[in-house]
């Protein structure tokens, strides 16, 4: 990927959200220049937020693009809700899954007594007594079913 079309998104005014795609699939939200940091071979990318840095390589990025909202990514009636991650929860077998953020974050669920569910929020921990994070529904776009040997 060429830096100067990242550079060029960095320095545009006014600013506008665009995301990196990634050769493996993952996508990096950028959400203010300010939290980016483009360097010779490689594009830094903190989430404050989250408080989290991805070191991406520009040989990597195979797509800039602007941000688009989430009903653009997931169309109307497809959206992932509460009720389909309850589905999940409460399927006997349970299989381990994974919640696929906007972001491009990726969180497993590996056991549903550490996943509390309300309207408009998941909350994932690695114990009953330890959040790990809280994800807005609003930013789930996908549900994916893992491997059972990928969830331990």
């Amino acid at each position: 990927m060429n830096a100067d079309a990242i550079r060029e998104k960095l320095n545009r005014q006014p600013f506008e959200h665009f995301e990196v795609i990634m050769s493996n699939g993952q996508r990096h939200l950028v959400k203010d220049p300010e939290c980016a940091m483009l360097l010779r071979t490689k594009l830094i990318v903190a989430d404050p937020v989250a408080d989290r840095i991805a070191d991406l390589s520009l040989d990597n990025v195979v797509e800039v693009r602007p941000a688009v909202p989430r009903r653009a990514v997931v169309p109307e009636g497809d959206s992932v809700g509460a009720e389909a991650i309850r589905e999940k929860l409460n399927q006997r077998p349970f299989e381990p899954f994974q919640i696929v953020m906007s972001s491009g974050h990726l969180y497993l669920v590996k056991d549903p007594e550490i996943v509390h569910l309300s309207q408009s929020d998941v909350t994932i921990g690695n114990s009953p007594a330890n959040c790990e994070a809280v994800l807005s529904l609003d930013h789930v776009i996908e549900l994916r079913q893992v491997e059972p040997q990928s969830a331990a």
